[in-house]
């Protein structure tokens, strides 16, 4: 009988030892889970503040400014509206007022510069077609595209993913799969690629 006895304290103690770990685990592990918590809070707050302080940021593109081709690839019309190029598909000779840069099917397209999505369209000659609002009278289009993610106030930054090369429509079939590039200057197409020299004329 005493035995017993004896063995109900040892037994209580080591229950409220128990309990009294199970309860600063839980309490550790709760106070882990807040303070994570809270970080995760923080940090979307901050990320929040950086995207309305890129948003709030005004495009301002100029001559100065570098601009990339949307893909690596051949010129298969180059941009001319001094002189008519002929366009095999339709032949015929015909002014150019954008570069048609070979592509391959399902290929990403990248953005050339910053920009604000200005529209998502389909045309019959460029298929599916997106321009960007690059600041100052400038905009940039692109044609011959698949799918593109993008919608009307998105904005972008240089090198970010802006749809996949389609199949050309039937006004590029023979040029091949492309994608169609178009820079104007108030609304007067330039040349993406030298446009001090051109918008001079």
């Amino acid at each position: 009988m005493n035995r017993r006895n004896n063995k109900r304290p040892a037994l209580q103690k080591e229950k409220i030892s128990i309990i009294a770990a199970s309860v600063f685990v839980l309490s550790a592990l709760t106070l882990a889970g807040v303070y994570m918590s809270s970080q995760g809070d923080r940090q979307k707050e901050e990320n929040r503040q950086e995207q309305e302080l890129v948003a709030d940021t005004p495009l301002n593109f100029s001559d100065e400014d570098s601009l990339a081709l949307p893909i690596i690839g051949d010129v298969l019309l180059d941009y001319s509206m001094d002189k008519a190029v002929y366009h095999t598909t339709m032949q015929q000779y015909r002014y150019n007022p954008s570069l048609v840069v070979a592509a391959t099917e399902g290929q990403d397209i990248t953005a050339a510069a910053d920009g604000i999505v200005s529209d998502v369209y389909y045309d019959s000659q460029t298929g599916n077609t997106i321009r960007f609002d690059l600041g100052n009278g400038y905009m940039l289009t692109y044609g011959q595209l698949d799918s593109i993610a993008l919608n009307p106030g998105d904005r972008v930054s240089a090198g970010d993913i802006v749809g996949k090369v389609a199949k050309p429509t039937i006004y590029y079939t023979e040029e091949g799969t492309n994608i169609y590039y178009k820079l104007t200057k108030d609304g007067k197409p330039v040349d993406p690629l030298h446009r001090s020299s051109d918008e001079e004329q």
